[in-house]
């Protein structure tokens, strides 16, 4: 309804103009009711206002009933009664409901109301559990004690480069803080033998694989009588060992065994190392698409060499020039970089001249250290501990790709070297090192340093076959 001159927004105890506002109002609105369109309250001074008792109560109450929104206040209503009947007391008065109005508008027990809900206990009661539910102290010490073994991926492409930094060893072997990964990023421990005659190899591999359980070998590539036979290595017998040992898993260590009779020792110079090299080549040419075959330089060559000496710039060229030819094809596969000192460089209290000459062979890429252990001295532990460290310290991983000791023949009484076979057992479990025990005895002459009571694994282990047995067995 419409209300220009409505009133009702003034406060309820306003009285100013009190008469005026009361017939203003209230008259407005019965004869809006009524009357749609004439409004007597065109203004508060208005000299048209109706006179005393022009206007019923009958009339006002039907206003009021019309008037739905509530627009004609409680005190519109009291003033202008009070106007038109003058000091007579109103008698209708109980009959107006606002007196119901009041109670509606309950805003002052809102307030109280919100204080009855129970928040009290609310933040009460989580708090109590929630401190036995945070054992968040144990957490973070349990996860990063098991991540490490698992988190060597993270490290493999950083750690690599700073001992192999010229070779991408992606999909094969590789080195890093002194142990040696396989392709797929587990760590490998070689554990195996040596075995002299190609043939054999050949002959006895389901045996040597199967009944030993070996994952590595290392076999002489040729047995050649002299210096000078070039085309003496057999490549399609080579083929057929590699592919039979590397199909069940297991690494194939070549051997240079080129001039059989030559003296032991002797460094190659002049055309006995160009035939060594052009050798090098060939079998790096043939193996380079097969991880699982890896290089020995020349067996054992240089005796007892000192630092800066003639020899050992000779010995250094030859192991060079090897090396060279075998990275000269493409082929990334691992080196085993034999020492001096007859192969055994420091591990019988000689001098490393792998440690003297680290820089050099480094710069190949997937180099390992290769030591030869017949050592009798009762420090032999400590000597072959101390070796392998400055190793590691220079950055190689290790093997020992040859050692043993002689026997009586029947496997029994050990008459030398046994303390240092026994140090290198002790390394394979404290230290982690490869090893491959010389030799898986191919004839009778092998009979001091075999496995077995006979030749070729057959019969009853030897004291020493025990040891060999549990070390390849071993998880």
């Amino acid at each position: 309804m419409n209300q220009p001159c409505r009133d009702s927004s003034l406060p309820a105890n306003d009285r100013v103009n009190e008469a005026q506002t009361a017939h203003c109002g209230i008259t407005s609105a019965a004869q809006e009711a009524y009357e749609p369109g004439t409004r007597n309250c065109s203004a508060r001074n208005s000299s048209s206002l109706p006179k005393e008792g022009s206007i019923s109560f009958e009339d006002i109450f039907k206003a009021i009933d019309k008037d739905k929104s509530g627009a004609i206040s409680m005190c519109e209503f009291r003033d202008f009664a009070a106007s038109l009947l003058g000091a007579k007391p109103p008698v209708d008065r109980p009959v107006t409901p606002p007196v119901d109005r009041p109670p509606v508008t309950p805003p002052v027990d809102r307030p109280v109301t919100p204080p009855v809900t129970p928040p009290v206990d609310r933040p009460v009661t989580p708090p109590v559990d929630r401190p036995p539910i945070t054992p968040p102290v144990d957490r973070p010490v349990t996860p990063p004690v098991d991540r490490p073994p698992v988190t060597p991926p993270v490290d493999r492409p950083v750690t690599p480069p700073v001992e192999n930094p010229p070779i991408d060893t992606k999909g094969n072997f590789s080195t890093r803080n002194g142990r040696i990964y396989d392709p797929s990023g587990r760590e490998f421990q070689p554990r195996g033998f040596d075995i002299d005659n190609p043939q054999v190899a050949l002959q006895d591999v389901d045996k040597i694989v199967g009944d030993w359980s070996v994952n590595m070998v290392r076999i002489n590539a040729t047995q050649r009588t002299k210096y000078g036979q070039e085309n003496n290595y057999d490549k399609e017998l080579m083929k057929k060992i590699v592919d039979e040992y590397t199909k069940r898993g297991v690494v194939v260590e070549i051997n240079d065994g080129i001039g059989k009779f030559a003296n032991w020792g002797s460094i190659s110079t002049g055309n006995e190392l160009k035939e060594r090299v052009e050798f090098a080549k060939e079998i790096a040419e043939q193996f380079k698409d097969n991880p699982y075959v890896w290089f020995a330089t020349p067996n054992e060559t240089g005796g007892a060499i000192k630092a800066n000496s003639a020899q050992d710039k000779a010995w250094l060229n030859e192991e060079l020039a090897f090396n060279e030819a075998i990275r000269s094809t493409g082929n990334k596969n691992m080196i085993v970089q034999g020492d001096a000192f007859w192969g055994q460089g420091a591990t019988a209290g000689g001098e490393s001249a792998i440690i003297r000459h680290a820089a050099e062979f480094k710069k190949f890429g997937n180099v390992i250290a290769g030591q030869h252990v017949y050592n009798g001295s009762p420090n032999a532990e400590n000597q072959l501990t101390n070796a392998v460290t400055k190793l590691r310290d220079a950055g190689f991983a290790v093997i020992i790709d040859e050692f043993g000791y002689v026997n009586q023949g029947d496997g029994s009484n050990p008459v030398k070297t046994q303390s240092g076979s026994d140090a290198v057992f002790k390394a394979v479990e404290k230290l982690g090192i490869g090893a491959l025990p010389f030799r898986w005895a191919t004839s009778g002459d092998d009979k001091v340093y075999n496995f077995t009571r006979d030749i070729r694994g057959k019969g009853p282990r030897t004291a020493w076959g025990e040891q060999i047995w549990r070390m390849t067995h071993a998880d």
